[in-house]
């Protein structure tokens, strides 16, 4: 059993004492939990990439740079790779061509006054997909209620 899946195991204990004291609704499940522990793990490493792509407009070793790469590029792939589940191309090409940007594999070598507003634009990009980028709430119809209830 892995880190997550006690994670997980844990939030439905807890989830589950709160349907049964009346707090939640019963219809919430272990997939419904797991996606929004995945919401907030993206949202976290977001942050993580912007604090990253400020903080490097200071002075750093080489190294540094390497990691942004890393960081960066992984969290605009897996947001690309999301806005496209969630379709919503413009954000999935968008944050595609970053992680090309920013991939650590076949790097693009630019000088500092140039990736000086690069890191910039991205970082302020990240911010806006933080309130833009989100999975839409599904309501539920009368009908898929009383299917759930039946359950």
């Amino acid at each position: 059993m892995c880190f997550w899946d006690s994670l997980c195991d844990i939030c439905c204990f807890v989830l589950n004492d709160a349907v049964i004291r009346g707090h939640l609704n019963s219809s919430v499940g272990r997939s419904e939990i797991v996606g929004k522990l995945s919401m907030i793990g993206f949202v976290i490493a977001r942050i993580i990439a912007i604090v990253l792509l400020f903080w490097a407009l200071d002075k750093h070793p080489y190294g540094y740079y390497t990691l942004l790469r890393f960081v960066v590029c992984g969290v605009t792939a897996y947001g690309a790779w999301f806005s496209a589940e969630i379709e919503k191309q413009g954000w999935a090409w968008c944050l595609g061509i970053i992680a090309v940007l920013f991939n650590p594999i076949i790097p693009v070598y630019l000088n500092k006054e140039i990736w000086a507003p690069i890191d910039v634009g991205v970082a302020i990009i990240l911010i806006v997909s933080l309130f833009l980028l989100r999975k839409a709430e599904v309501k539920e119809t009368e009908d898929e209620k009383v299917k759930n209830e039946k359950m």
